[in-house]
C-alpha cells in the first residue's frame, strides 16, 4: 500500500499544480483584462472562471492524463459540475479551519493545501473514469 506522500509525490500531481497555478493565473489575467473592458466585476468573475475550467479541462487532458480524444460537451459539462463541487469543497475546508483556528491567513492557506490534494484526487479520478469513453 502506498503511503500518502508516494501517493502524490507523483510526475501527475507535478504537472497538475503547475496547471493549477497557470489556470489560476490565467482566470485573474482575464478577470483584469474583462474589468479594463468595463465588465461589471461578476460578469467579469465568472466568465473568467468558465474559461479557465476549459482550460484547465485542456491542459489537463492533453498533458497530464494523455487524453487523445476530442473534447465533448458532455465531458466538459461533468468537468465543470466537479469543478463546482471542489469549489464547495475548498469553501468548507477554509471557513472550517478559520473557526478551528482563528486565523484567516492560516484558515486560507491550509484550505489551499487540502483542496489541491482534493482536487488532484477528483480529476485524477475523472480522466481515468472517462478514459475508455
Amino acid at each position: 500500500m502506498k503511503t500518502f506522500i508516494s501517493y502524490f509525490l507523483t510526475k501527475n500531481f507535478a504537472i497538475f499544480f503547475c496547471i493549477g497555478i497557470t489556470t489560476a493565473l490565467f482566470d485573474y489575467l482575464l478577470y483584469i483584462f474583462l474589468l479594463s473592458l468595463g465588465w461589471p466585476m461578476l460578469l467579469a468573475k465568472s466568465s473568467a472562471s468558465a474559461v479557465a475550467v476549459v482550460f484547465n479541462y485542456l491542459l489537463n487532458s492533453r498533458l497530464n492524463f494523455n487524453r487523445t480524444h476530442t473534447m465533448s460537451l458532455k465531458h466538459l459539462s461533468y468537468y465543470g459540475v466537479l469543478y463546482l463541487f471542489l469549489i464547495i469543497v475548498h469553501t468548507l475546508f477554509n471557513q472550517g479551519l478559520f473557526i478551528l483556528l482563528k486565523d484567516v491567513n492560516i484558515a486560507v492557506f491550509g484550505a489551499l493545501c487540502i483542496s489541491t490534494f482534493v482536487n488532484y484526487l477528483g480529476v485524477k479520478k475523472f480522466f481515468t473514469h472517462f478514459r475508455n469513453q
